[in-house]
């Protein structure tokens, strides 16, 4: 995080399944370096406990599989290869779950509602504005997917008359 909002990576590392359960498990912490761009240390990444959640997964590109009892042997990980850019429908499949929350803009750069023509403006018609057009097409695909049914709506920029 930089306070200038330039936010810069730090850097990366990669550890298994295997790797994070073992490191959890054992009595000295250990842990993996994390490299820079440059290749030098950016520090190092500790891991102090890890637990298995959930024991059946579905992954994007298999069906549904069971993680063996036989974990704490940890002989039973097989590393796992994706091929291509997972879609969205992967992601879905895979049990990833989306909260649908909009925030709409009431600055005064979008012009006076009251005036036809201007994003926020209210039809008398009962025609859509701009931004209930776009809420309402974004919202009728991932609304789907939102395991609440609840839609927390923000607004910022509004003026109000005292």
């Amino acid at each position: 995080w930089e306070k200038s909002g330039k936010h810069k990576p730090m850097g990366d590392f990669r550890m298994t399944l295997k790797q994070i359960l073992d490191a959890s498990n054992s009595s000295v912490p250990s842990g993996v370096d994390v490299k820079a761009k440059n290749g030098k240390s950016a520090g190092k990444i500790i891991v102090k406990s890890a637990q298995i959640v959930q024991r059946e997964c579905k992954t994007a590109f298999s069906k549904f599989s069971k993680i063996p009892e036989s974990y704490a042997n940890h002989n039973a990980i097989k590393p796992v290869s994706f091929h291509g850019k997972p879609t969205f429908v992967d992601y879905i499949s895979g049990g990833c779950e989306l909260q649908m929350v909009t925030a709409i803009d009431f600055t005064g750069s979008n012009g006076d509602p009251r005036i036809p023509g201007t994003l926020h403006y209210k039809h008398q018609n009962g025609n859509m504005n701009d931004y209930e057009k776009a809420i309402t097409a974004v919202g009728s695909i991932i609304g789907r997917y939102d395991s609440d049914q609840l839609y927390p709506v923000y607004g910022f920029g509004a003026k109000f008359n005292n």
